[in-house]
């Protein structure tokens, strides 16, 4: 592997090129099929010596000095390194079983005399993100002395990677990761905001666990590294958000095996054609949907309105009736539905909702249609088809509404109430003010409601939003981007900007009449959805085989806890992530749905005490105590596991209705 950017001669030049570009074709094919294109606008310099530079309207980038350009930085880099750090972990912030395993590991190694300091006290770590690829002479120093499983590149400039292929060795570099199943992540582009995403999307992808001891390099200097780099450190706890916990998707497999059992439940089939050429508005229960209420109300007859949980009821308080009430939660469903449906007459509308969904809230709705979620353990357990999924269905029901309109085939789509937080800085203005959330006794997640991440407003300002609004407005700008093509998007509302969606007012919208019955353009839609039989659910689900499953899984996931000699090399996190993030046939990937939030949520504090501990010839005594707690955690939740849901079946007893037996496409009868 090349030390410097100028390891090669003039002369190898276009050999070394050549080389490099066969490992772009195999491990970067997108980036390779750019390079072929890239025309420079720059030169590539490579003087007697061998010493290469970049040559920028006769500029030399690194001033014909290239290696004492890189030693010097390298030196002051190590003498302040910028790292990004989590805060102190304590068991308050975990579920209660890995909240239990914190504990427990934190009081005997305590009891023992171990301490531990405020910041990491080893260099090694996971990640390794650099700002600025160059002609490349910095990356390898940097990957060889963090050790790090991931290496993460941000490159504005195609330029610098056009000219790097005749001076540093890429193959090298990508077969020293393949070798360990590590990973090197490319991203070229210049928008701050896009980037912070794709950090955050390869973190929590490749191992969430790890991100606490991250080290950030710039290259160069550069606005958008700057800006990159600030909004990776200020949204670090949102790659830790949502990793989910094994109480959850217990729920979620008892909500969606009480759903389906009888085998009468009708499921979303998403349309082999686009049947819907109608507008569709989405609508959320944000602050600014209170001013659109009047536009809203004069157009609810062309455009199909699908209301998104809590705006049900400021739609019907204003006599406003949504064709589709959108719903994904496993909790807190039922008192607002309850709610709305003691005063208003919700028989015309159509509940869609995750097959997870709280049971007791489908009691209000004539008409229920489920869809499945597919990154939740209920859907490798029952689908017969990634066509039962909205595609981009996550984390929340405005995020459904969005994926259930493009998938029927709407070419407009608007956002009302979408405000993915508030322009307004009174901390009690967070819903519309005839939401669910303003009403007597009504029950909040504070969580839910505090805003405190600024993000550009949809018509100019500052919007500040919530963690979890932070990701569900990433989502949405990524199902936007990713089903552009015929169709236009339109925020309509007065709060955060999404990206992907053309911000526009209310007033400035002409919507034409429709020529026939909206209704009957929605009945027609929803008769076409299928039944889910009971001799589809049986052929899925049996408890004795579930409970085998779980035991195998569990058994796989200490075989690797048990595997290393010591946890100084963090390969073993990356063999952990094949089982907790790896691709699996059906019921196995179910298992790994249900148990990994729990098991992810512990190995987070193990790796970050473990950095701490200042006495570094106790290691090993801190790692076996955690090793210890690692098995009695899965010895917890395989209990749970199967005391919650082992017998669920035998305890339904038999079905009084027994759904057809196939009513479903040939092609999913198929797909068993």
């Amino acid at each position: 592997m090349s030390k410097t950017s100028g390891s090669s001669t003039a002369q190898e030049a276009e050999p070394f090129r050549d080389k490099n570009l066969e490992a772009f074709e195999t491990y970067q094919p997108d980036i390779h099929a750019r390079l072929l294109d890239h025309v420079p606008i720059s030169r590539l310099e490579v003087n007697e010596d061998g010493v290469a530079d970049t040559v920028f309207n006769d500029q030399y980038f690194y001033n014909q000095k290239t290696e004492q350009y890189i030693t010097d930085q390298l030196k002051a880099f190590w003498q302040d390194p910028q790292r990004i750090f989590l805060n102190a972990l304590s068991p308050e912030d975990f579920d209660k079983y890995s909240g239990r395993f914190l504990h427990n590991l934190l009081l005997r190694s305590t009891e023992l005399g171990m301490e531990f300091a405020p910041a990491p006290v080893t260099e090694e770590t996971y990640f390794l993100l650099i700002f600025g690829v160059g002609l490349g002479g910095h990356i390898d120093p940097l990957v060889e002395r963090i050790n790090c499983h991931v290496l993460m590149l941000v490159e504005p400039n195609l330029e610098f990677i056009y000219h790097s292929l005749e001076v540093y060795d890429w193959a090298a570099l990508f077969e020293r990761f393949e070798e360990r199943n590590g990973t090197v992540k490319i991203l070229i582009g210049g928008n701050p905001d896009g980037l912070a995403m794709e950090i955050r999307v390869t973190v929590r992808n490749s191992n969430p666990c790890s991100l606490d001891g991250m080290y950030m390099f710039s290259h160069y200097n550069n606005a958008v590294f700057v800006q990159t780099s600030l909004i990776v450190l200020r949204d670090r706890d949102l790659m830790l958000s949502g990793l989910g916990f094994v109480d959850d998707e217990i729920m979620m497999i008892k909500n969606a095996h009480a759903s389906l059992y009888p085998g009468t439940a009708q499921v979303y089939l998403r349309p082999s054609a686009s049947p819907v050429w109608l507008p569709v508005f989405v609508v959320g229960s944000g602050p600014s949907l209170d001013r659109d209420i009047p536009f809203l109300k004069k157009n609810a007859d062309k455009a199909i309105i699908l209301s998104c949980g809590s705006a049900m009821r400021v739609l019907l308080v204003n006599g406003i009736v949504p064709d589709f009430q959108i719903e994904v939660e496993n909790i807190a469903v039922y008192q607002q539905i309850e709610q709305v449906a003691e005063v208003h007459d919700i028989s015309d509308v159509t509940l869609l909702c995750s097959v997870t969904c709280e049971r007791d809230a489908l009691e209000f709705f004539g008409n229920v249609v489920f869809f499945m979620r597919n990154s939740l353990s209920p859907y490798p357990i029952w689908h017969l088809t990634e066509e039962q999924t909205l595609r981009n269905c996550n984390p929340t029901v405005t995020n459904a509404g969005l994926s259930f309109a493009q998938e029927i085939g709407s070419r407009e789509i608007y956002l009302f109430g979408v405000d993915m937080g508030s322009m307004d800085t009174d901390p009690e203005v967070h819903h519309s003010k005839d939401a669910y959330y303003y009403t007597e006794g009504a029950i909040i997640n504070e969580d839910d409601i505090i805003h405190t991440i600024p993000v550009p407003g949809n018509f100019g300002g500052t919007c500040h939003t919530s963690h979890g609004l932070f990701m569900a407005r990433d989502r949405l700008s990524k199902a936007m981007k990713e089903a552009a093509l015929g169709r236009q998007y339109f925020n309509c509302s007065n709060g955060a900007a999404i990206e992907g969606a053309l911000a526009k007012s209310s007033r400035s919208i002409k919507l034409e009449a429709i020529d026939g019955d909206k209704r009957q353009v929605v009945e027609e839609l929803i008769e076409k959805f299928p039944v889910y039989s009971a001799e589809t659910f049986d052929g899925f689900w049996q408890d004795e085989v579930m409970v085998k499953r779980m035991e195998t899984f569990i058994d796989l996931v200490r075989e690797k806890v048990e595997a290393p000699k010591d946890f100084s090399d963090k390969k073993y996190l990356t063999d952990l992530m094949s089982i907790l993030q790896g691709k699996y046939e059906r019921v196995s990937a179910a298992m790994m749905a249900l148990f990994r939030g729990s098991i992810f949520m512990s190995l987070i504090p193990f790796d970050f005490y473990r950095e701490r501990l200042t006495d570094r010839d106790r290691v090993r005594e801190f790692e076996e105590i955690a090793r210890e707690e690692l098995h009695n955690l899965l010895d917890e939740l395989l209990e749970v596991a199967v005391n919650e849901t082992g017998t669920l079946s035998a305890d339904a007893g038999p079905r009084e209705q027994a759904g057809p037996a196939h009513d479903m496409p040939d092609t999913m009868a198929k797909s068993r």
